[in-house]
């Protein structure tokens, strides 16, 4: 929860990224599973990029979706539309379809539109596994279920 303070005794603090306080770079990525309502995070120490974003997906895989869903042969990702996962970033489509050929999935991404943000819908629920200091929790990795697929 937030902490609240009498007027004119909240502490100063930064409220945005300090690149040039940092002594290094963490770059978290999260899946979350809306259909076992559990999350993963992923935090990186490079920068954002394609490679990483699916690199991410790879471990959650991995290390959850095909145990919970072994019979799995598509994956849908709720992606948002900026950085290393942009809907025309090159990269992020040679690393997603290397990942899709390796697990063999029919991998489909639904980006949501420009301007438009998915971190609210899991960073709330994903506060305990990362704490309020989640501003950069923008991936959502969600597998889809479906009779028609």
């Amino acid at each position: 929860g937030r902490k609240w303070w009498k007027k004119g005794q909240a502490p100063r603090v930064n409220v945005h990224d300090f690149p040039s306080l940092a002594e290094g770079t963490a770059i978290p990525y999260g899946a979350y599973d809306v259909h076992r309502n559990e999350g993963m995070v992923n935090v990186g120490m490079t920068h954002d990029t394609a490679e990483f974003a699916v690199a991410s997906i790879r471990r959650w895989w991995r290390q959850f979706g095909i145990r919970h869903y072994p019979a799995a042969r598509h994956l849908f990702i709720c992606a948002d539309s900026g950085g290393s996962n942009a809907a025309r970033n090159r990269a992020w489509k040679y690393y997603l379809q290397k990942f899709s050929d390796e697990a063999k999935l029919e991998i489909v991404v639904g980006h949501y539109p420009p301007g438009t943000s998915n971190v609210a819908c899991i960073v709330m629920r994903s506060l305990p596994l990362t704490g309020r200091s989640s501003g950069s929790f923008r991936r959502l990795f969600t597998p889809h279920k479906s009779d028609a697929l």
